[in-house]
């Protein structure tokens, strides 16, 4: 009996050491399905994967990305769409900030969104298409339902994939990215028609996966092709690297600005629905692994934040007016009761110019500011208003 015993001991290394091995073996022939498929600029394959395959992709992905647990200063939510038919559920939702990155779905959809943003004015916009060969299209989606409203179609050049949107509070304009997978191309959007202007030429990313532009109107992309950050001219269509990425991500994903804090965000896709959520050194290009997705099954073909001015309200200050805004230089201050001070405020909540009144009507000089959107915040008769102004 001691010898059947120490036998079954001896053994069981073995065995442990045979499955190991296997899943190897089955791990490999997985990662070099995802390889042949190629670094695509659509969502993956739905039926690519078994439920699972996905399983042990999910739990070697686990085990290289380990999650960061260092989120204790976010605040707010972010709106993504969840595109991959593999996963249980796919729509557009929102998720914490501060993690978990569990999607709180506004409604469930099957468009594929391949980009998304929201303006100054709170209005959220998606661009999506069906299939890869299809032309893309511009959506305007509701932040508080989810429901989706078609503008128009964005009629790309023969081959290209509609595959970034973002947009630029500095000249209030929407731009967007797309890709034929040789080259990106850059362009301007008419959000009521959904007319493209085109920028410059052929730029030199190839896979430029998405567009994202910060509060100074600096514009970035990165090519999963390369796994490189590049920043781009909004003027020129140039791109210039800026770093490696640090990770090796594939297919659609999006990515975006929280403009409270200036901080950029991206949804990273490993494969067989396997997502993370990352922050982007933007100087480095570096991202930094937050955490899964939809407990480890989703595909963010949009990350997207609501601007801080979008929940500002104008005039409401009885009495008080101002104009002209937009302005270049001077704004003009009104208002029936006395003006005790003027504060203005950068979107990262700096201040930029305080302004001691004492007057029923004044001029406020802002041409030192840049060109952009701010908060002006002001006090009459003790009583506070906020204002979103833009200088242009």
């Amino acid at each position: 009996m001691k010898k059947i015993t120490f036998l079954l001991m001896c053994l069981f290394p073995l065995f442990g050491s045979l499955n190991a091995q296997e899943n190897n073996l089955v791990l490999e022939e997985l990662l070099q399905r995802s390889a042949n498929q190629g670094n695509e600029i659509g969502a993956e394959s739905s039926d690519l994967f078994t439920s699972e395959e996905k399983l042990l992709l999910q739990e070697h992905f686990n085990s290289i990305h380990p999650d960061y647990s260092f989120r204790d200063g976010m605040d707010g939510n972010v709106y993504v769409a969840s595109i991959y038919g593999g996963c249980d559920d796919r729509g557009v939702g929102t998720f914490p900030l501060a993690g978990p990155f569990n999607i709180d779905f506004l409604t469930y959809s099957t468009t594929k969104f391949f980009g998304g943003d929201t303006d100054d004015a709170g209005n959220l916009y998606g661009v999506s298409s069906d299939v890869m060969d299809e032309n893309g299209f511009l959506v305007k989606i509701d932040p508080e339902s989810g429901t989706e409203t078609l503008i128009g179609n964005l009629n790309l050049e023969d081959r290209h994939v509609v595959t970034g949107l973002a947009w630029n509070t500095v000249n209030q304009t929407m731009y967007v990215l797309s890709s034929n997978s040789d080259n990106n191309k850059l362009y301007t959007v008419n959000l009521e028609t959904a007319e493209l202007t085109p920028i410059g030429g052929e730029m030199a990313t190839r896979l430029g996966i998405w567009l994202a532009i910060d509060n100074e109107g600096n514009a970035f992309t990165m090519d999963i092709g390369p796994h490189m950050l590049y920043s781009i001219n909004l003027e020129t269509a140039a791109a210039t690297v800026v770093g490696p990425t640090g990770v090796q991500l594939r297919n659609a994903q999006d990515a975006g600005f929280d403009r409270s804090t200036g901080q950029l965000y991206a949804g990273g896709y490993l494969g067989g629905g396997v997502s993370r959520f990352y922050s982007v050194d933007t100087t480095t290009g570096l991202f930094s692994n937050l955490g899964s997705v939809n407990n480890g099954c989703a595909e963010l073909g949009i990350v997207a934040f609501l601007n801080e001015t979008a929940n500002v309200s104008d005039n409401i200050l009885e009495g008080f007016s101002f104009f002209p805004n937009p302005t270049s230089d001077i704004l003009n201050l009104k208002s029936a009761n006395n003006i005790d001070s003027v504060t203005i405020y950068n979107l990262l909540g700096q201040e930029v110019i305080e302004n001691k009144v004492n007057a029923v009507d004044a001029q406020l000089n802002i041409s030192a500011l840049s060109i952009g959107t701010y908060i002006m915040k002001v006090t009459v008769a003790g009583e506070v208003g906020t204002y979103k102004i833009i200088k242009n």
